[in-house]
């Protein structure tokens, strides 16, 4: 408009009578992230009804939130400078961030074992002994040494789909039949040399294992209504060994996802 031009201009003739620079002004639109608020009014407002229960709550995109829940500082900058500067609002998924910090976290994240909703197995003819299992599959982070006798604990997800006559590996240890079914799952040992892709491979721990509490996290909206499932605690055990991790370490649990240890006994499943 006229008016816009006059004060443009006005404004400039300012900036060469002062000797100053003129400013760049570079104009972009907010960063969203797909079925999560980045907007004040709208958290304050969630806070505010006790839909959550502050700005660091761990669904949200704070970076408070992100460090809680084991994103690096590298992956958030990554993150938002692979998107660009645009006047045109983009709204990633978390995948994307959850993509950089994966390869941020995997050369470097000690493995273990860990089972939900744990369910008894016994083992007939197991041989008693000590393992040693490598912390990584490739790179030399150490071992850890674990007791293994005839009893272990497994995933329910897995025991549910085992029947008499299956064969499957317990991972990183041998393979076994099953004997029987749920409720009393049995099996007996079968070898093990024998690993091939062909049987499908369960994790485990055994008697000598810890409670841990675990929380799994996703979208805090689905199709714009709050979801009221979008944070849940599981309960399971861990292998013995998660002992000796520190208060805020990453660890990846097998078959699971990596997780920040925030306490001695629960977790964050930061992303699988």
């Amino acid at each position: 408009s006229k008016e816009f031009e006059i004060r443009n201009e006005l404004h400039n003739t300012i900036l060469d009578y002062l000797n100053l620079k003129k400013p760049l002004i570079i104009s972009f639109s907010r960063l969203n992230i797909k079925n999560t608020p980045v907007s004040k009014s709208l958290i304050n407002k969630l806070i505010n009804d006790g839909s959550i229960e502050n700005w660091s709550d761990l669904r949200l995109p704070t970076l408070e939130s992100l460090r809680k829940r084991g994103f690096k500082p590298q992956s958030i900058h990554d993150f938002v400078t692979s998107l660009g500067l645009s006047t045109s609002e983009s709204e990633p998924t978390w995948d994307l961030l959850e993509s950089i910090n994966r390869k941020l976290l995997d050369a470097t994240t000690k493995r273990y074992f860990f089972v939900s909703d744990p369910v008894k197995l016994f083992i007939s003819k197991a041989p008693k002994k000590q393992i040693n299992l490598r912390s990584h599959p490739t790179n030399d982070l150490g071992t850890r040494s674990i007791d293994v006798a005839d009893s272990f604990f497994i995933d329910k997800t897995d025991a549910i789909n085992l029947k008499v006559d299956d064969q499957v590996r317990l991972m990183d240890l041998y393979n076994i039949r099953i004997t029987n079914s749920l409720p009393n799952l049995e099996a007996i040992y079968v070898d093990s040399e024998q690993n091939t892709f062909e049987i499908p491979k369960i994790h485990w721990v055994t008697n000598e294992s810890k409670n841990l509490e675990l929380t799994i996290l996703s979208d805090l909206f689905k199709n714009k209504e709050f979801n009221d499932t979008s944070l849940i605690v599981v309960n399971g055990l861990a292998e013995k060994t998660l002992e000796n991790v520190s208060i805020g370490e990453i660890v990846q649990f097998l078959r699971v996802g990596f997780c920040r240890i925030y306490d001695k006994d629960k977790a964050i499943l930061t992303h699988k």
